[in-house]
């Protein structure tokens, strides 16, 4: 129906915990089930589950052009304070070529593409805009101003997992922080998400990278 389909792993675990081998039976499979499903549709972007590529993880760039991935969507471009599951400090905010040797920085001559996590910058410092849990608990005409200010300088893009707007969610037991995090603001999500359809033009994201380049 036009939307574009993406990889985000088989498993769901991040690329410290698959390693280089696993992460590319992973593509593997996953390139094979596409192919199954999809026929000869292209599958050009990557998002890393919790935004786990860095530093110590940018083998993982490699592999993604070896299967033929456009672009990544992988890097959270700060360090959250009580978050340290990801973010790398400083990147780039918004669509860069990626250098495979720092991911935080810009390669002129890389071939793969980046597209960040969004992020509004405000008196010097960076907050998240882009999705999941800044979603779902941050004030709506907050987020709504935040992406104004943000499409002001360039694109940006929003991810939701189908779970978060379902109330009946199945619950696990989880330390207090950890399940106020996963749960809380599920059942004004889908409100937010009209509102933000309503005030932005939105697009696939290969569509928005291939304007930009």
């Amino acid at each position: 129906e036009g939307h574009e389909v993406g990889c985000h792993g088989m498993s769901h675990r991040t690329l410290a915990d698959l390693g280089e081998e696993a992460f590319r039976k992973e593509l593997q499979d996953f390139q094979e089930l596409m192919r199954e499903i999809l026929g000869g549709v292209k599958i050009k972007g990557f998002r890393a589950p919790t935004f786990s590529l860095n530093q110590d993880t940018k083998w993982a760039l490699p592999l993604l052009r070896e299967f033929g991935y456009a672009y990544d969507s992988s890097v959270f471009p700060t360090r959250i304070f009580l978050n340290h599951l990801y973010g790398i400090r400083n990147a780039p905010r918004f669509p860069y070529r990626i250098s495979f040797d720092d991911p935080g920085k810009e390669d002129p001559n890389s071939e793969l593409w980046e597209f960040p996590a969004a992020l509004v910058k405000i008196g010097g410092y960076r907050f998240p805009a882009s999705g999941g849990i800044y979603l779902r608990t941050l004030p709506f005409l907050f987020f709504k101003w935040s992406l104004k200010r943000i499409n002001r300088e360039g694109s940006f893009f929003i991810y939701l997992h189908p779970w978060e707007w379902d109330t009946g969610t199945p619950r696990i037991s989880l330390p207090l922080f950890s399940r106020w995090a996963t749960y809380s603001g599920m059942k004004g999500v889908l409100t937010k998400l009209e509102g933000l359809l309503k005030t932005f033009p939105f697009s696939r994201m290969d569509d928005v990278l291939q304007k930009i380049v």
